[in-house]
């Protein structure tokens, strides 16, 4: 694939290619799936080149306010 224009569900692709090689157990496999499912679904056809260090830190701190909510409900409830 042209590098430059890999999107991030390319470089996804590609990186599940390589630990399923490695014998990454399934159950991890699975897992990593499932949160690129989950989290990054308005980044698939994002282009990997344009993702900068601000955009994975804003990204975390989404990601993490919403399960500290997810677990206050669940608390709470």
């Amino acid at each position: 694939p042209n590098l430059t224009a890999l999107s991030f569900a390319q470089a996804w692709d590609l990186y599940k290619a390589a630990i399923t090689k490695e014998d990454r157990s399934e159950r991890t496999i699975d897992d990593y799936q499932n949160k690129f499912d989950r989290h990054f679904v308005d980044w698939h056809d994002r282009a990997l080149a344009s993702i900068a260090r601000e955009d994975a830190t804003a990204k975390h701190a989404e990601i993490t306010q919403r399960a500290h909510k997810l677990r206050a409900r669940q608390k709470y409830a």
